[in-house]
């Protein structure tokens, strides 16, 4: 099912994703390891009928984000965001 979500369900945590932080063991999740779980797990729900955060999400933003850049998260968010709007101490 997950050809039916959409960037928007992911940003509207919408996506029906499993969320990977109910595993125990995530904080040093690399993004092969995320890929390889994800991969796995059945959708929570239909994309588009439910409403649950969703970190997951976020991680295939990042991923979506790296892409369409062709630069590392931080870099692409680095140039687009904080750059443009004079954000000089955020982390």
């Amino acid at each position: 099912g997950a050809d039916s979500i959409t960037i928007r369900h992911l940003l509207s945590h919408q996506s029906g994703l499993f969320e990977f932080t109910r595993l125990p063991d995530t904080a040093n999740m690399t993004i092969p390891r995320f890929l390889l779980l994800m991969e796995k797990q059945p959708l929570d729900f239909t994309p588009g009928t439910q409403w649950s955060y969703c970190n997951s999400g976020y991680w295939f933003l990042g991923l979506i984000i790296e892409k369409v850049t062709g630069m590392p998260y931080e870099k692409a968010i680095v140039q687009f965001i904080f750059q443009p709007s004079q954000m000089h101490h955020s982390g």
